[in-house]
C-alpha cells in the first residue's frame, strides 16, 4: 500500500460510508433480494499493510495466488498463526504500541476477491457479519467505506 490511510490511526474514525446498524428483518412487500457471498474466495495473504501492493483494488482475479472459504478464519485455513487467549493482544511481545499507533511488524491483510452480478436495482447493502479487526470495501476499484 502506498501509504497508510490517515483513518487507521484516528481513534475517533472508527466507520465510513456505513449504514446504521438495523435488525436484518425485513418488512413484509419490502424489495430486497438477498444474495449469499458465501463459498470459495480468492484470495492473497500479506504479514503487513506495507506489502500489499498499489492499485491492488484494481486487480483481476489472477492477482489472487489462493482461494479462501466463506465465511471461515484466514488462520484456520493456512494463513497467518492462530491467536490464542493467553495474551490479550496478537501483538504483545513483538511491539510496543501505544494509540494510535498500529502494528507494523505483524499486522496480517487479507485482500478478498469476488466477482458477483447483481442486475436491475437502484441500491444495494452488504453486510459482512465475521470481519476481524477492520476492512476497506472497494467494488469496481472505488473505495466504498470502512468499519
Amino acid at each position: 500500500m502506498n501509504e497508510k490511510p490517515d483513518y487507521l490511526t484516528d481513534p475517533r474514525v472508527f466507520e465510513l460510508n456505513r449504514e446504521e446498524s438495523r435488525s436484518i428483518f425485513k418488512a413484509e412487500g419490502e424489495y430486497c433480494e438477498d444474495i449469499d457471498l458465501s463459498g470459495n474466495w480468492n484470495f492473497r495473504y500479506f504479514s503487513t499493510p506495507e506489502e500489499v501492493p498499489a492499485g491492488f483494488q484494481h486487480m483481476d482475479a489472477s492477482f489472487f495466488s489462493s482461494t479462501i472459504e466463506v465465511p471461515g478464519e484466514i488462520q484456520m485455513q493456512g494463513f497467518g498463526s492462530p491467536h490464542y487467549l493467553n495474551t490479550q493482544y496478537p501483538w504483545d511481545g513483538h511491539e510496543e504500541l501505544l494509540p494510535p499507533r498500529i502494528p507494523e511488524r505483524y499486522n496480517p491483510v487479507g485482500l478478498y476477491y469476488k466477482q458477483v452480478e447483481i442486475s436491475d436495482f437502484k441500491k444495494a447493502f452488504i453486510s459482512f457479519y465475521g470481519v476481524e479487526t477492520a476492512f476497506d470495501l472497494f467494488v469496481n476499484g472505488s473505495f466504498i467505506g470502512y468499519a
